[in-house]
């Protein structure tokens, strides 16, 4: 299964660390793992089709304050510094 997490503040970081340390639960009632594909906050991006590695988002955003080493696009920046949410799809 994969996933994308918007927004990367307490909630975003406690899913991801939720995903990384229950795998072997979501095997087991799901039958596959799940990964995390994407992620964002209101000024980076991270995406990988083969699946991000959760101590290193984890890792990087306390480093650096910044979950991707990419910019975030402008409408995702936009959206998030206007609402200050992770609600931009609304």
């Amino acid at each position: 299964m994969d996933v994308l997490i918007a927004g990367f503040g307490v909630v975003g970081q406690g899913i991801t660390e939720a995903i990384r340390d229950k795998q072997e639960l979501f095997v087991k009632r799901f039958g596959e793992r799940v990964r995390i594909v994407g992620a964002f906050d209101a000024r980076s991006l991270a995406l990988d089709p083969s699946g991000l590695d959760p101590d290193e988002l984890l890792q990087r955003k306390r480093s650096t304050s910044r979950v991707g080493k990419g910019e975030a696009p402008d409408d995702v920046r936009s959206c998030c510094r206007r609402r200050r949410t992770t609600s931009c799809w609304r």
